[in-house]
């Protein structure tokens, strides 16, 4: 399978600028094994909830995405739907920011936080200080955080809304309140 090029497009004026998209990605049939379990992962969940976000979501909203070890499809959904991530990968993130890779490192333990807190208060802070717009659960997601889904739900938090669910695979929106 090969990538295709990226469609870009951008509107007319000073509008606001599009994320690049990709028009079709090597998820559609991969099965991976995740590294920190072994466990086959099943990438085509992923290759929908990427199809739909690419028909569905407009502009640049930022997402939360569970960072996994190096090489293990963590960040797919940033690499593969040009959105910004709260991350992105981590090695990449480590070589543009070679004397700030403490920070990088301090992200990725948030973002562990983020996805097995018990505290609303700190679901807040951490969607609000990232400007996050969307959350992913997917196959990646749930092989460190398995419980996730139910727990989120369960805490009725202001501003967050399930806008995809199939297969296990879900996307919150995220918009904040005042």
């Amino acid at each position: 399978n090969s990538v295709s090029p990226l469609s870009i497009s951008i509107a007319p004026g000073n509008g606001p600028i599009e994320p690049a998209r990709y028009t079709s990605c090597p998820l559609r049939s991969i099965a991976a094994r995740a590294w920190s379990t072994a466990s086959l992962i099943n990438l085509s969940d992923s290759y929908n909830a990427l199809t739909w976000i690419n028909q569905n979501i407009s502009g640049n909203p930022i997402i939360v995405e569970h960072s996994t070890d190096l090489y293990s499809w963590s960040s797919r959904i940033s690499i593969y739907s040009g959105l910004p991530s709260v991350l992105g990968w981590d090695w990449h993130q480590k070589q543009q920011r070679s004397l700030e890779s403490n920070s990088v490192i301090l992200r990725k333990k948030q973002i562990e936080e983020f996805y097995s807190t018990n505290s609303i208060e700190y679901i807040n802070d951490f969607l609000e200080f990232y400007d996050v717009g969307l959350i992913i659960y997917g196959n990646v997601e749930s092989q460190s955080f398995p419980d996730f889904p139910n727990r989120l739900e369960s805490m009725n938090i202001q501003g967050i809304n399930k806008i995809y669910d199939q297969n296990n695979y879900k996307i919150y929106e995220y918009n904040a309140t005042d």
